[in-house]
């Protein structure tokens, strides 16, 4: 695990060098202070010698406040070093999650993605701030003032040497008590932030359903869970300090009652037997941040596990074909396959070939994890610059086609192609900026109308942006809104309709000039009429576009000049509309229904 997160703490190695040297020359310091003391009781205030008290007592408030600067250096070294070390690892954290493909993101679960982005690597921030805090401090000054009390007096010193073991096992063995705790109480917290998210994304149909007292009672239960792991936890842990603290205070008892007889026989002075003491209270006190330090360095370990655990898993979705499934990058044999991808990713190779497809699915299978295939040997291509719709009932895979074009998943059998070359030797960001996509369902962002449909293309000018709402048909009521183009969406887009989502949705896509246009169901909050004018809009872009509609309504696609129909994951006909009404049933039965509805 220190291997893996090494790299984000690489440019803090000089911060986790002084950090630590200067809370060391703190503990040097602390430790001449009894030493002094025993001077202080022994000659001046024994001997009645006040200047002498008071030239030691400068001395010692001396150490006292070169120890309170070097502290607070440590301090702020420590803070440099833990905040930009989280910095750069949840930066890196999620990145990584951004390139992970939807099958992996959805095996992860996003409520646990977002607590190892934010909960796990604050406790790794924290426990790294503790470990150049105190991590050398507290060990030197437990041996450090253990060797001290051994050159006054070596029997008595025995004492707090007996006691040490003991200490060991009892931390070790909570310690493992505590490890297994911490993380249920993770994995339990992953499942409270899922039904927040959950409740608060969904809260219209749980109120539509009068279902807030049952959701109220789960997310109740689930609480308790994690409440009941953390708070065996804390027991365990709250336990460590005051068992600790028995030993050692023992420990002292002793001590006293064995000095007691050495000042009487003239073995020790008072002095000396204060010293003793004050060395073993540094002990004690070391002891004691030393056990406070174990429950935040399992919590940190804990974390840190969940986070490399989702740093080491390799994306299924990559840039070049030289890579496995996995990710990881095949030998050295495979090299001139991996030349050939390079050249077809070089800008002037990815030019389509000369009449070639712009889609094409050859024998094509796919299935979600250990489920059924979603769909079995689906081959078809599509004419560049054609308008192409995809029907079919629910679960017939339409919207999977278009997953497999985008390469948010790869197929498990055929191949799928676009402008004649393998979607796999392309890269992610140059598939993608040639398909503008518009999901079924729209995601917009809190911000401008303008920065959402910029999205598309960042670089794009004012110019490209109304072009692209006139063709979305969007221009008209984003010229009403107060700020026009300015106007400040909320999240989700929820102070807008449902067809002006949409239409934002589309002038998104449209903005970045696709080469392939995917509408998935995107006419289903458009009338009729803006829906008509969409489609003129659509055949008469500046550019070459192939628009491929997904929809439920067959009268959304009445117009293509070809119609997939699809059923059960298996492409059973294609056509015009009047040639599938006279030889598809499904197709025709499909109509009528849709007909008889409307």
């Amino acid at each position: 695990m220190i291997k893996k997160l090494w790299p984000f703490l690489k440019p803090f190695r000089k911060h986790c060098i002084f950090g630590p040297l200067a809370k060391f020359t703190e503990a040097v310091l602390e430790l001449f202070l009894p030493l002094i003391m025993a001077r202080v009781i022994d000659h001046g205030i024994v001997g009645g010698d006040r200047v002498y008290v008071y030239r030691w007592g400068a001395v010692m408030l001396g150490i006292v406040a070169g120890g309170y600067g070097l502290a607070l250096i440590c301090q702020y070294v420590a803070s440099l070093a833990s905040q930009g070390f989280g910095a750069r690892l949840r930066s890196a954290v999620f990145a990584h999650i951004l390139s992970l493909s939807l099958a992996q993101t959805e095996k992860f679960g996003v409520s646990t993605m977002i607590n190892r982005v934010t909960e796990d690597i604050r406790q790794i921030e924290f426990g790294l701030a503790m470990m150049i805090r105190l991590a050398v401090r507290a060990p030197f000054l437990s041996i450090g003032s253990m060797v001290m009390a051994m050159t006054i007096n070596f029997r008595l010193s025995l004492i707090i040497i007996a006691s040490v073991p003991l200490m060991i096992v009892m931390i070790w063995g909570m310690m493992r008590a505590i490890l297994p705790l911490q993380r249920l109480a993770q994995r339990r917290m992953d499942a409270i932030t899922r039904i927040v998210r959950e409740n608060l994304s969904g809260v219209r149909v749980i109120r539509a359903f009068v279902r807030e007292g049952q959701e109220t009672e789960r997310f109740s239960k689930t609480v308790t869970r994690h409440t009941n792991a953390a708070m065996m936890a804390g027991r365990l842990s709250a336990l460590i300090n005051p068992a600790t603290a028995l030993v050692v205070n023992l420990s002292v008892a002793a001590i006293l009652w064995a000095g007691d007889f050495q000042i009487q026989a003239g073995g020790m002075t008072p002095g000396e037997l204060v010293a003793f003491i004050g060395y073993v209270n540094q002990n004690l006190l070391a002891v004691t941040v030393l056990t406070q330090m174990m429950p935040w360095f399992t919590r940190a370990y804990a974390g840190g596990g969940r986070v490399v655990e989702l740093l080491d898993t390799k994306p299924l979705i990559t840039d070049y074909a030289g890579e496995n499934e996995t990710g990881d990058q095949k030998d050295d044999s495979c090299k001139s396959d991996r030349d050939n991808v390079n050249n077809i990713n070089s800008d002037e190779s990815l030019n389509p070939e000369k009449n070639s497809p712009a889609v094409a699915f050859s024998h094509v299978y796919f299935g979600y994890g250990n489920a059924e295939p979603v769909l079995e040997d689906v081959s078809f291509s599509i004419k560049a610059g054609s308008v192409t719709g995809i029907v079919g009932g629910t679960g017939a895979g339409k919207s999977t086609l278009i997953r497999l074009l985008l390469r948010l998943y790869d197929v498990t059998g055929g191949t799928v192609l676009v402008e004649g070359t393998d979607v796999k030797r392309y890269r992610l960001e140059q598939l993608r900026e040639r398909i503008g996509y518009v999901p079924q369902r729209v995601e917009l962002f809190a911000g401008a109308v303008a920065e959402n449909i910029r999205w598309g293309k960042e670089e794009a000018t004012d110019d490209e942006v109304e072009q692209a709402v006139r063709a979305a048909q969007a221009d008209r009521f984003i010229r009403r809104m107060p700020d026009s183009y300015n106007t400040v969406l909320e999240h989700g887009g929820m102070n807008l309709s449902g067809g002006q989502r949409q239409r934002i949705a589309i002038a998104r896509a449209l903005v970045r000039r696709p080469s392939i246009l995917v509408l998935d169901d995107t006419a289903s909050a458009l009338d009729y009429v803006t829906d008509n004018a969409l489609r003129d809009a659509l055949r008469s872009l500046p550019w070459q576009v192939t628009v491929l509609i997904i929809s439920q309504r067959i009268k959304a696609v009445t117009h293509a000049d070809d119609i997939l129909v699809l059923d059960e994951g298996r492409l059973i006909a294609r056509g015009k509309h009047e040639e599938l009404l006279e030889n598809c049933e499904i197709y025709r039965q499909t109509w009528e229904l849709n007909t008889e509805n409307e």
